[in-house]
């Protein structure tokens, strides 16, 4: 799952995240120059159905990464 964070800020918000035990790495989209203006953050799937997530739950954690409810 890829989020799209803003121009620049990958690595900023994916320090953050980790700052409260949420692991991510920081990834180019298409539109960057390069890996160092990553604006996007990208979660390992795969883990996280090997503990058990479900779509639903998915939907639930874009929810709260986007500041809103779960759906």
């Amino acid at each position: 799952m890829i989020l799209g964070v803003g121009y620049t800020r990958g690595p900023e918000m994916a320090r953050r995240l980790e700052e409260n035990n949420i692991i991510v790495n920081y990834q180019a989209l298409p539109d960057d120059e390069g890996f160092t203006a990553s604006s996007g953050l990208r979660t390992g799937v795969q883990e996280m159905t090997r503990f058990g997530m479900k779509e639903k739950d998915f939907a639930d954690l874009a929810g709260l990464m986007a500041g809103g409810d779960p759906a």
